[in-house]
């Protein structure tokens, strides 16, 4: 084993008090997305960071400009409409969790949208089928 991926500090801690050599890598779901969260992860002995899906490839680039510490991106896929990896929706509506690797893109459904009306009183339908919450797949193959 080379690495672990952490998400919980807790027990990022409780690794390095007794496998301290153990490689950590903090996870997606550490929600890492600027520079203070990048040298946040180093400041706790992190290795790695992976870098938050919905990170733009400016953000990437003026983090891995600094060489701080390792970091890890998604180049291709889909972006999360929340923080990386921590997405609820997705069990709620699809019944497979994000948060273990397994999202069911609710994100990507269309939805009826509603809204009040003049009075307040009563919610009236301002569109259907309508894919609000998709954003664009992140694609930097390139």
């Amino acid at each position: 084993m080379d690495a672990l991926i952490i998400q919980d500090l807790g027990f990022a801690d409780l690794l390095k008090r007794y496998l301290p050599n153990m490689e950590l890598h903090l996870s997606t779901q550490g929600t890492i997305y600027n520079m203070e969260g990048v040298k946040a992860a180093k400041k706790l002995n992190f290795s790695r960071a992976v870098l938050a899906r919905e990170m733009n490839l400016d953000e990437i680039k003026s983090i891995v400009d600094e060489n701080i510490m390792e970091v890890e991106v998604f180049i291709h896929g889909a972006l999360c409409i929340c923080y990386s990896g921590q997405c609820q929706m997705s069990m709620e509506i699809g019944g497979r969790s994000g948060n273990r690797g397994v999202c069911a893109q609710p994100c990507r459904l269309p939805y009826d949208i509603y809204g009040m009306t003049n009075s307040g009183k009563e919610p009236r339908l301002l569109s259907m089928k309508n894919f609000a919450l998709s954003p664009k797949d992140l694609c930097t193959l390139d």
